[in-house]
């Protein structure tokens, strides 16, 4: 058979498909030309394409803020660039003279070599892979059009022979040495720009501004050579607000926060509303600094603070709340060796440039800016380190706010009676040490602060408690740790046991990201948690999920309800005033219990804690306050450092590359837009719709084809706010309890270039104190939402099944366990039998001995004995838990933190509810009611709390504690059925309040009569719902609410925070 080559390959290709088989047949090829990618390029149709499938096809493990910081730290070691350029992208020759044959088939797999190449050896994940794409592409393209620029007309006969009336056709050609001298210019470009660091500095410089850090000489003549590396402010300051749309959304937050504290000046948004924020001038911008230490490496042994870094950033605290959870508006100031951090000539650069910005202010754009320092944040080792105070918390004087010692930590001692630090004492104690060095340490104080030349520092009010070393590291972690080591004392799980739970914890989409590590039985031991603070948060939350099933037997659980409600307390943002004296009261109790169930772990943290009222007060929201944004900023570095594997000068270095990656952040900066980022953008079939699906879409799109005109997106990023599927939103507020309205979104659609939300309104059943959860269930009532209009609560919730119990255990049903018969499918073992009668006889023996003169008797009372918990869970089936991925508050438009209504404790009576539900049967028409008296008088309390109260026993008295619960009950009980009185105005409140605080014999203030009244409100507003057909609540409904569900008239939707801290959502 003589056929040609040719001729054989397209016999082949009339039955083989396989690629591999088919180049088998084809000319031999130099195997050196696989590496030569780059010269070719497939060239797509439409360069937009391919951004959207990189928007949209991206693995959902790749998150998107990852492109930009990986990419660059990817690529930073200089080996890496050296082989990269060498073995890839330089064009290879052939061992002949000959040019090679090439074709399609032979770029593919080059490329494919190539991607491959990227994702395996060198780690890119696939985002990254398709920008290199996108860049390549887009590269192509410009030469097309550069190409068709300098292409001439000419007139020519057709050269085609098929037909004998052809015709003159003008066509465009270039010569090719000119196409030839085009190319290699642009070959020249390209390799100019990489050829080495100095000549990409010298073009970032011309295209971009690069300016290199200022050096600052640390050590003295004749020390050994020590330096540090400056970044000015208003340079930073310079090309961040260059950008108008960001400068015009600063202002517009300002203003919107005034005019929302002008309405209501219980709020508060920043420092500005704080005591120590009158100082501030109201018309500048705040500059927020903070201070840390990092290991770039993580050596053991002698190395271990070898590559030890003290790194200062800024960041203006007014940028909108959007922008600021992004890590892109942190910037770097200073850097240097943490060993060097003492030299005050360090912080003088950094000093001077803010005291001049201060001064003078910045003229951008024509317009003139002032700046004023607000605070300085930072743990409390650096903390303390910078304000001049001692290092050592184990011993005398260690806090900075007030002068408590170390051996008054365990004493019950109220806050009020500690002495504050003040100014004037602060700055005589400084004066005492400099004239006589020996006396340092005094009362807590070494020295004077190495900022203490900066404008509007000063140690004593400049230095604002961090909540996540405090509480998220430092409080939270201990409480979750005893508390599992008390389960494994009481017989309720092995350590074995505690590490497989956690390991095989399903968590949800949002938890998944701050996943923690499972606690091993080593962690138990040590009494250590080893994870992040975001992974020690997520474990926090879920701790009464986890371990739903032990919790209610562990006598020490209170302490993690009343720091559940503390946290949830200083992570509400925007905070409300009125919340100070019952976070007082919580701080409090918390500090006695600490004291009762765990007396060996009172840490100085657990002091701290007690001051985060008066830190509040202070400061503003603590959530401003905190670390956590700004620790991310770390893992830039760490990156960096690892992967350039350069120790010579390491500030240097890294001052370096962060310049570089202003330039390209502030590069895009000017397109400031918000834009909707998509994932995994396909078409949708008509048969995803059920009937009831398909009628909401036609009464809202009218009448169209599902599947020609509808898109669909697994997820949605619309101003920074990310919408997945299957995730649960807040999207309203019941008026009647104020109970929070949870949507879960179904699908994201696409209709006439606009996205839409449609979602599965939920039915909200009821609020679990114990697992700090809502109930919810699915009813099918389905809406379209548009994400442009959601005013609520930006951070999706995740949904947890619990199936806590089989049986629903009530009062009545506990009264009716009497034999054993009746209690043996419960408890099995005969001996816990015999021990759960003899108590329930106890227990409704004194119930009887309180002889509380109510229309029905407590019938949900609860014990402490060791039965099964009675939680108000349904079956698997039906009975969905929803809760926080990280922090999310109820309270403001722009959520971080996540509050939660305060949980019952184990005592002898529950709170859930005094009466059985009688909603059908309320009415005013048919009972009398006499009107509310001038002194209100107690009702009728059990003998066993008016001997407390006889006794002086308050701390009986506090949150979570049974006998609260009790007279709270007692008088919401005694408004509700002698006088009707569902909605209370503010002098009844009062007089209510004057009541209960001198029933129990306490000091009749504002701060006592406030925390009472928050506890009766709270208790008042979920009783309307169990009298909602009541007539006054039925009146308030319509006068005060829109039709269904939704806020009241008069108020801003989603703009200010609730007035009862206890509607929140978890």
């Amino acid at each position: 058979m003589e056929w040609s080559c040719a001729q054989v390959i397209q016999w082949c290709k009339s039955f083989i498909d396989d690629d591999s088989i088919l180049s088998r047949f084809e000319a031999e090829k130099d195997n050196n030309n696989i590496n030569t990618i780059l010269a070719i390029g497939q060239q797509q149709e439409n360069i937009d394409l391919l951004v959207e499938s990189d928007l949209t096809n991206s693995d959902n493990d790749d998150a998107l803020d990852f492109v930009n910081d990986d990419l660059e730290s990817m690529l930073l070691k200089d080996d890496y660039e050296t082989e990269f350029y060498n073995s890839v992208l330089s064009p290879s020759t052939t061992a002949s003279d000959e040019t090679p044959f090439v074709s399609m088939m032979d770029i593919k797999r080059s490329y494919v070599l190539f991607i491959l190449q990227l994702r395996e050896e060198f780690l890119l994940p696939k985002n990254i892979t398709s920008t290199i794409s996108t860049y390549i592409i887009t590269l192509m393209q410009n030469i097309e059009i550069l190409l068709e620029k300098k292409a001439f007309n000419y007139s020519a006969d057709s050269y085609s022979f098929t037909s004998p009336s052809s015709r003159k056709e003008n066509k465009k050609t270039i010569e090719f040495h000119q196409l030839k001298h085009t190319l290699n210019d642009i070959c020249n470009a390209i390799e100019s720009i990489t050829k080495n660091e100095y000549q990409f500095i010298k073009h970032s410089e011309k295209y971009f501004g690069y300016t290199s850090p200022e050096e600052i000489v640390v050590s003295s003549v004749g020390e050994v050579p020590e330096r540090g590396y400056f970044v000015p402010i208003e340079r930073t300051l310079l090309s961040m607000l260059d950008s108008q749309p960001l400068v015009d959304q600063i202002h517009e937050n300002i203003y919107q926060q005034q005019t929302l504290t002008e309405y209501d000046n219980d709020l508060m948004f920043s420092i500005r509303d704080g005591y120590h924020g009158n100082k501030l001038d109201h018309d500048s911008l705040l500059i927020q600094l903070y201070l840390d230490d990092i290991g770039l490496t993580n050596p053991i042994g002698s190395k271990r603070d070898e590559h030890k870094m003290c790194m200062v950033y800024f960041s203006l605290e007014d940028i909108p709340d959007h922008h600021r959870s992004k890590i892109d508006f942190i910037q770097l100031i200073g850097i240097c060796e943490s060993k060097v951090l003492k030299a005050e000539r360090f912080f003088q650069p950094i000093i001077d440039n803010l005291n001049k910005l201060q001064i003078h202010g910045l003229v951008i754009n024509g317009i003139h800016h002032k700046f004023s320092f607000s605070t300085v944040v930072a743990d409390n080792l650096a903390a303390h380190l910078v304000g001049g105070f001692q290092s050592c918390f184990n011993n005398e004087n260690f806090c900075r706010r007030c002068y408590v010692t170390y051996a008054d930590r365990n004493l019950p001692i109220p806050l009020s009676k500690i002495k504050i630090r003040t100014i004037v004492d602060h700055d005589n104690f400084v004066q005492e040490i400099i004239n006589n060095p020996n006396k340092s340490p005094l009362m807590g104080v070494i020295g004077d602060s190495l900022l203490h030349d900066l404008i509007g520092f000063h140690p004593t009010v400049s230095l604002p408690g961090d909540l996540m070393h405090d509480f998220i590291e430092g409080i939270c972690p201990i409480v979750v740790m005893s508390l599992l080591k008390q389960a494994s004392s009481m017989r309720l799980i092995t350590y074995a046991r505690i590490q497989y739970r956690m390991e095989n914890f399903e968590y949800g989409r949002f938890d998944t990201s701050n996943r923690p590590p499972p606690i091993q039985v080593k962690h138990l031991q040590k009494g250590r948690i080893v994870a992040t603070a975001a992974q020690k948060l997520c474990i926090f939350k879920l701790f009464p999920i986890i371990f739903h099933d032990i919790i209610c037997h562990l006598p020490s659980f209170i302490v993690y309800k009343v720091l559940r409600e503390i946290l949830d307390l200083v992570l509400s943002y925007p905070f409300r005033k009125q919340w100070l004296p019952v976070l007082g009261d919580l701080c409090d109790t918390f500090h006695q219990m600490m004291l009762t169930h765990f007396p060996n772990n009172m840490i100085p943290k657990v002091h701290f804690v007690r001051e985060y009222e008066r830190i509040i007060y202070d400061y503003g929201p603590a959530i401003k306050q905190w670390c956590f944004r700004y620790e991310a900023c770390h893992s830039y570095f760490k990156k960096i450092t690892m992967r350039t594997n350069n120790f010579k000068n390491t500030p240097k270095m890294l001052a370096t590359r962060y310049c570089l990656k202003q330039c390209f952040k502030f590069a895009n900066l000017s397109r400031l837009k918000n834009l909707n980022y998509l994932v995994g953008v396909k078409k949708i079939r008509s048969t995803c719709f059920n009937m009831l699906m398909k009628n909401v879409l036609m009464n809202h799109f009218g009448r169209i084809n599902l599947e020609e005109n509808l898109n669909q997106c697994n997820k949605l990023i619309h101003e920074n706010i990310e919408f997945c599927r299957a995730a649960v939103y807040v999207m309203n507020v019941e008026p009647l309890n104020e109970q929070p309205v949870f949507a879960q979104i179904v699908f994201i659609l696409k209709m006439d270039e606009k996205w839409w939300l449609f979602a599965d309104i939920l039915n909200t059943i009821s609020y679990n104190e114990e697992l700090f959860a809502w109930e919810i269930k699915s009813i099918d009532r389905y809406v379209i939402l548009d994400p442009c209009q959601l005013k609520y609560y930006y951070k999706g919730l995740d949904v947890y099944q619990v199936n806590n119990s089989k049986y629903d255990i009530d009062g009545k049903t506990l009264k009716m366990m009497n034999s054993v018969e009746r209690i043996s499918p419960l408890i099995p073992k005969f001996k816990q039998q015999l021990i759960f009668l003899e108590e329930r006889e106890k227990l409704f023996k004194k119930i009887d001995d309180y002889s509380v003169q109510f229309d029905g008797s407590f019938s949900n009372a609860s014990t402490n004995v060791q039965t099964s918990s009675v939680v108000s869970i349904d079956s698997l089936s039906s009975s969905m838990i929803s809760i926080d991925s990280q922090s999310s508050s109820m309270v403001s438009i722009n959520s971080q933190s996540l509050s939660f209504v305060p949980a019952p404790t184990n005592g002898c009576l529950s709170n859930q509810r005094m009466e059985n539900s009688r909603s059908d049967q309320y009415g005013v028409d048919a009972d009398i009611f006499i009107p509310f008296p001038d002194n209100y008088k107690i009702p009728p309390l059990p003998n066993a709390l008016i001997k407390d109260i006889e006794n002086g026993i308050v701390e009986k008295f506090g949150p979570h504690c049974a006998n609260r619960q009790i007279l709270i009950d007692a008088v919401a009980y005694d408004l509700i059925e002698k006088y009707n009185l569902l909605y209370p105005n503010h002098k009844q409140f009062d007089d209510i309040g004057n009541s209960i605080v001198k029933y129990l014999k306490l000091p009749l203030t504002e701060q006592n009569i406030t925390i009472w009244k928050d506890a009766l409100q709270t208790k008042l507003k979920r009783k309307r719902f169990e009298y909602r057909n009541n007539t006054v609540v039925q009146e308030h409904l319509l006068k005060y609410s829109r039709s269904g569900f939704g806020r009241p008239v008069k108020r801003k939707i989603g703009e200010t925070a609730e007035r009862d801290r206890y509607k929140q959502v978890n």
